[in-house]
């Protein structure tokens, strides 16, 4: 919702320029990455659910009676 206006206001200010300022953002994307937030790994709260699967290429039967 908010990034054509804040790629606005960052364009305007220089700060695509300001080398401290990309030093920083390149550290945050690392951080954030070492988390696996861009490796396809996503971290999930399950608590209170029921009937949840959670990974990859899983199967799964139901059985109602």
């Amino acid at each position: 919702m908010w990034q054509a206006r804040l790629s606005e206001l960052l364009s305007a200010s220089g700060a695509g320029r300001d080398e401290e300022i990309l030093a920083a953002a390149r550290l945050l994307l690392r951080e954030l990455d070492a988390a696996g937030r861009h490796g396809g790994v996503n971290v999930i709260d399950i608590r209170g659910a029921k009937g949840v699967q959670v990974g990859d290429h899983n199967t799964r039967t139901n059985t109602f009676n």
